[in-house]
């Protein structure tokens, strides 16, 4: 089956089909094309007439909110991939299943592809979060790098999302900025104490940002 020029959601779907039917070896063919996507968070004029140029290996829309009145099932999928599937249900006129087919698409690579080579390019991650990241984006970053920079970064921007009401916080939410702290929490105590011989949190955070920005803008 060939997906040449498929979108990085339709090859999520047909991914998950070949997984639900135990085609191991599809799901990870397409895994591999996942690898070569990129979403973008926006667009951005590459010239004065604001001709704008579309790479054929990035898609412009990944994040949907479809119909829903219970949370999905896919038992079939990784257990940390089903909770991307996000159904808000708390209120009934708005209900609806979000779902992210970036941290989607980030999942099914990692967990397909966990033996293969190359490793999990975070930094590449990292460069696609810089405009408007998500709980979900910041929760998948934060479970598959066990990276300190990475989770305090997930964390801190969790928060923000938090303090700034950019969503309707539900329990489901809360409940993943308390797990991504206990991660803080673990990686901070593996890697020895936050002081001395650490860079402060702040310091980290905007290294991470301003490495991320220049591999952005080339």
């Amino acid at each position: 089956m060939s997906c040449s020029g498929a979108s990085a959601p339709s090859l999520c779907m047909t991914a998950m089909a070949h997984l639900k039917f135990g085609e191991s070896e599809e799901a990870e063919r397409l895994a591999m094309e996942l690898q070569r996507h990129q979403v973008e968070s926006g667009l951005k004029p590459h010239s004065e007439s604001y001709d704008i140029m579309l790479p054929v290996d990035s898609d412009w829309a990944w994040r949907f909110c479809l119909p829903c009145d219970s949370p999905p099932r896919f038992p079939f999928l990784p257990e940390f991939t089903q909770t991307l599937f996000t159904a808000r249900l708390s209120q009934p006129l708005s209900s609806h299943l979000y779902v992210n087919f970036r941290c989607l698409s980030w999942s099914l690579q990692a967990e397909l592809l966990r033996n293969r080579a190359p490793a999990i390019a975070f930094d590449h991650w990292i460069e696609q979060l810089l405009g408007d990241p998500d709980l979900e984006e910041l929760l998948t970053l934060a479970h598959y790098s066990d990276c300190r920079e990475h989770v305090e970064l997930s964390l801190q921007q969790m928060e923000m999302i938090e303090k700034e009401r950019r969503v309707a916080m539900e329990t489901q939410d809360e409940e993943k900025i308390g797990w991504v702290r206990q991660k803080r929490w673990r990686v901070s105590n593996r890697s020895g104490s936050d002081s001395g011989a650490h860079r402060s949190r702040e310091d980290e955070e905007r290294r991470l940002w301003a490495r991320a920005r220049l591999r952005r803008d080339g």
